[in-house]
């Protein structure tokens, strides 16, 4: 069986073992400088794949009270976000800023970058949840969010104080892209390639990680939502370890904020169904 070989960190290199699905979404990769194929027939993913491909973590909106009701507003300008299509050439709509730790930082962990996170053209890396994602996180944040009831705790409106500002940040555990979407160019993301690709790579990435996190706070923050792929309700299975590899990390650590959440991805907040969250 061909094994998946990512050149990424230190040696020895990570190897994937790939099922005959996953081996196929390869066979018309051909002169790519990010791929190759050893003398072994193990497929390589080369270390250029990764180098300089970093999405960095941002701050993006500010949660505020306008008119007696939560909205999102874009930082300094004051102007109220609006969802729709981000530009995916090589520049991001969004203003995006540097994470601040002197601010009621809301922390809105994501998974890592995937195709409309980097330009299409040149697989430049550009800003977290810069396609779907961050169209249905500010659709759906503050009307549905906000106020689900969880039993036993109330709504995550209620961990809020009317009289605050609160800065929206997103950050990838993984700042990298794990779906190898630049080298197959599927149409359709692997899941299991994707999570198994992630899985080592937060191995690898995991101090640089909590380091973040812990820069993103000189207290703590006051809400941590672990959006780290699959739905809340999925158990025992990969997406499921995922989550709980975040979770396990940050607790390890003893990372405190006021309080903490789980919900499924923002990708998939199309679907009412994935507009819930567990108290973590």
């Amino acid at each position: 069986m061909t094994d998946l070989i990512l050149e990424h960190g230190s040696l020895p290199y990570p190897r994937i073992m790939m099922d005959a699905d996953e081996i196929t979404l390869f066979k018309d990769v051909n002169k790519s400088p990010f791929f190759g194929i050893d003398s072994n027939g193990d497929y390589q993913i080369k270390n250029r794949f990764f180098l300089d491909k970093e999405v960095q973590d941002v701050y993006r909106y500010d949660l505020t009270r306008v008119n007696k009701k939560w909205k999102l507003v874009y930082p300094n300008s004051r102007k109220l976000a609006s969802s729709g299509e981000s530009c995916l050439g090589c520049h991001s709509n969004y203003k995006d800023e540097a994470i601040n730790p002197d601010k009621n930082n809301i922390i809105v962990i994501l998974e890592s970058p995937h195709k409309d996170e980097y330009c299409k053209d040149c697989f430049k890396p550009l800003v977290p949840a810069n396609g779907d994602t961050g169209t249905n996180f500010c659709d759906y944040f503050t009307s549905h969010f906000l106020n689900y009831f969880i039993e036993e705790f109330g709504t995550i409106e209620s961990r809020l104080s009317k009289n605050n500002t609160y800065s929206i940040c997103f950050v990838n555990p993984v700042p990298f892209q794990t779906s190898l979407h630049f080298i197959h160019k599927s149409k359709h993301l692997p899941i299991t390639l994707r999570d198994k690709v992630w899985k080592e790579l937060f191995t690898l990435q995991k101090c640089d990680f909590i380091n973040r996190m812990k820069s993103y706070s000189k207290v703590r923050p006051v809400i941590i939502l672990n959006a780290c792929t699959g739905n809340v309700q999925v158990n025992g299975t990969l997406k499921n370890i995922l989550r709980q590899e975040i979770n396990i990390a940050i607790s390890s650590k003893k990372i405190k904020c006021h309080a903490k959440f789980n919900t499924p991805h923002p990708s998939s907040w199309w679907s009412c169904l994935n507009r819930r969250c567990t108290k973590w």
